[in-house]
């Protein structure tokens, strides 16, 4: 349609390469016109960037590789639903670690920290935290208007990849208090 046609040809016009001046080049990259294009450039060394660039829109975008469907079928039209859902967990997932992190450093700090008082720092930090998970329960709403018809549509193609294995929900149990170790080596190997 109209829109994804849009969005090819503003995701066209561009090539993306590594900023080599700026620190974590390896993982930064900004987009260089093609087109004959001009930006106002602005930050440090003068480099251009657009919202797509810094926030990695074509690498984020084509992070959904549906595993359902073949040369002959399409892949099953919830699925991506499904692999959005959980990619936006595993996003909020590594803020929260960062968040508690930092408050858990904040705490440590408590009234010797830079500036006096790092207690009202983590207890910000807490509150985020909160916001954050009411927004991972809220998240639930949406999957569930996938039937379970619709998952069945592709569930198969998933196994043995199960929501057990990540990786960050398990270490913001560990950070969160369940240290149980036997429940860690349930997992192994999965």
């Amino acid at each position: 349609g109209v829109v994804g046609q849009l969005v090819s040809e503003l995701h066209g016009a561009h090539h993306a390469v590594p900023h080599a001046s700026r620190p974590g080049a390896d993982r930064v990259w900004d987009v260089v016109p093609m087109s004959g294009e001009t930006f106002v450039s602005f930050g440090e060394q003068g480099a251009q960037l657009t919202y797509g660039s810094y926030l990695q829109l074509p690498k984020l975008l084509d992070a959904q590789r549906c595993e359902s469907g073949d040369a002959t079928t399409p892949p099953a039209h919830d699925e991506l639903l499904f692999i959005t859902i959980h990619q936006v967990y595993e996003l909020w997932f590594q803020q929260l670690l960062h968040e508690v992190e930092a408050a858990r450093e904040a705490m440590l700090a408590g009234l010797a920290g830079p500036g006096g008082n790092r207690l009202w720092w983590a207890q910000h930090l807490l509150q985020r935290v909160h916001v954050i998970e009411r927004t991972l329960v809220q998240q639930v709403d949406v999957l569930e208007t996938m039937t379970p018809q619709d998952f069945l549509e592709f569930r198969q193609r998933l196994a043995p990849a199960s929501g057990f294995q990540s990786v960050q929900f398990r270490e913001l149990e560990f950070v969160s208090g369940a240290k149980d170790a036997g429940y860690v080596e349930r997992f192994r190997g999965l």
